[in-house]
């Protein structure tokens, strides 16, 4: 999950930026970046840690812009945030409420319902969840954050969240590192907030269905369109192999322990 230094360093002649991601809750070093712009002053490096946001930092960001998207941790329709340590210029926002905000509201609202009694009827739920992602990126305005967002963002407890993720990461950890079918890609650091568990498997569709059947839900990290097939072996690898395990906040130990049991029958082919 870190910057290929030697692929870097080919390009970086040819471009003036540099756009880089943190992964799981993991920033990238700070020593390689450093050491990049002492040897091309002229570039711009720019620092997506969304995936990082709460993680604390053992030293400041070398970047010029850093920027994060909070309805990842969250469940919040819209949010995100920018900074640097340049002066941002004023840009105009059109109003926060879409076509996106409607749908999220409105899958999540008939979401809430199905988990109450699961014998309704999701498709309509999945359909409109789905119409709400395809209206997100299809619209690419500069938005306000909707204030529905910013009321919940002003009542979460950052701390209190990035505790309970580490506890669940942790209790998760412990019932699972000793499986062999699937392997632990990121072990958590001191100060590290996951974003969530990520395991590889050779059997990672397999395993997501099993993961479903059991109504666990799983994010994948990623699947490669077929413009990015004529990628490296090591990248195809990873995409048919990476699994997003949750362990977020709205989770506790009892959650953890159902996860960990369903992975381990799992691995021991208990199907």
């Amino acid at each position: 999950m870190e910057i290929v230094e030697e692929e870097i360093e080919e390009k970086i002649q040819q471009y003036p930026v540099l756009f880089f991601i943190d992964y799981f809750g993991k920033n990238q070093s700070q020593k390689f970046l450093k050491r990049l712009k002492e040897s091309y002053s002229e570039l711009v490096l720019i620092e997506d840690c969304t995936q990082s946001i709460m993680t604390k930092r053992t030293e400041e960001s070398i970047a010029d812009y850093m920027l994060a998207s909070l309805r990842k941790w969250f469940p919040i329709p819209s949010g995100g945030c920018v900074w640097s340590n340049h002066s941002l210029p004023s840009v105009p926002m059109t109003c926060g409420i879409s076509e996106y905000t409607f749908y999220y509201f409105l899958s999540q609202i008939m979401k809430t319902e199905y988990l109450k009694n699961n014998m309704l009827d999701k498709k309509k739920y999945l359909e409109w969840m789905n119409e709400g992602v395809t209206k997100l990126f299809e619209d690419y305005s500069i938005r306000e954050m909707d204030q529905v967002s910013r009321h919940l963002l002003a009542i979460i407890d950052w701390n209190e969240a990035s505790q309970k993720r580490r506890e669940n990461y942790e209790v998760l950890h412990n019932l699972i590192h000793k499986n062999g079918k699937f392997e632990i890609v990121s072990e958590l650091e001191e100060g590290e907030v996951p974003f969530c568990m990520p395991v590889c498997t050779q059997n990672r569709d397999d395993l997501l269905r099993y993961l479903i059947r059991n109504k666990i839900y799983c994010n994948v990290h990623w699947r490669l369109s077929e413009e990015q097939k004529n990628v490296s072996p090591e990248i195809k690898n990873l995409s048919n192999q990476i699994l997003s395990i949750p362990c977020d906040q709205r989770y506790g130990k009892e959650e953890m322990k159902y996860i960990g049991h369903v992975l381990n029958e799992w691995g021991m082919g208990r199907e």
